[in-house]
């Protein structure tokens, strides 16, 4: 008889053992049932991930329209430089009386423009040679 108490003291303290692996505690049942339930819950993760999306897209649209108003705006501001370039020059050619006057005249407005926005443009170069452009373009 003491022979099978020991022996169910043993299987009792085994089964403890056991069940410490089998329960689960508040915590651990509800990740586990969150775990095996996801698909009941990504149809919302889904959703939220669509309206981000969109926003984004919305976000970015409006700065790309922006930066576009905003070239817009360089480019004419450059052609009515251009424009003034060009009449100063024919006013110095009609001034010279020479013909060839407003083509050298020109030319020689080109270039110091020229060379201005080439000194302009010095400090995004290495930005611009990492995005591909060639060194020759810029």
């Amino acid at each position: 008889m003491p022979e099978l108490e020991h022996k169910v003291d043993l299987a009792k303290k085994q089964l403890f053992v056991l069940f410490d692996f089998a329960t689960l505690s508040p915590h651990e049942l509800r990740l586990n049932s969150s775990t095996f339930s996801w698909s009941a819950n990504i149809f919302e993760v889904l959703h939220e991930s669509k309206q981000m999306i969109e926003a984004k897209t919305k976000q970015f649209q409006e700065l790309l329209l922006y930066r576009i108003e905003r070239l817009v705006e360089d480019i004419e501001s450059v052609a009515e430089q251009v424009m003034e370039n060009y009449r100063a020059a024919k006013r110095y050619a009609t001034a010279s009386g020479s013909s060839t006057g407003v083509y050298r005249s020109c030319s020689h407005l080109a270039n110091a423009s020229g060379a201005s926005s080439a000194t302009a443009s010095l400090p995004f170069r290495p930005r611009l040679t990492g995005m591909g452009f060639p060194i020759s373009v810029l």
